[in-house]
């Protein structure tokens, strides 16, 4: 599991900019008041002056829950054709996993 830069659903795109600017991310996850992963934002240039994240947030197509197996991971990934992919513990977001991640902690295991 990946830590990954993280920004309430309520900030604006201009607070987003520059955490991503700050981070060096090229992707921010979402995160409700609950501390719940609701989904990521890609850093572009494409988003039109005065969006707000809601508009340009791309939902999880899945969350992983801490503790999954990497084989049941890596299905998930597969079946989702998603290789960033968000990891919770009790619902609250602990950190990403990545297809990279993912077959490091392979290599590491066989």
């Amino acid at each position: 599991v990946e830590s990954s830069a993280t920004i309430s659903q309520d900030a604006t795109l201009s607070e987003l900019r520059d955490l991503a600017e700050a981070s060096g991310s090229t992707r921010v996850v979402v995160l409700a008041a609950d501390g719940s992963p609701l989904g990521r934002v890609e850093i572009s240039s494409s988003a039109a002056p005065g969006s707000i994240i809601k508009d340009v947030l791309l939902p999880f197509s899945a969350v992983l829950p801490l503790g999954t197996s990497l084989k049941a991971a890596l299905v998930t990934m597969l079946q989702h054709d998603d290789a960033f992919v968000a990891v919770t513990d009790a619902g609250r977001f602990v950190g990403v996993l990545t297809l990279d991640g993912l077959h490091r902690a392979m290599r590491r295991v066989s």
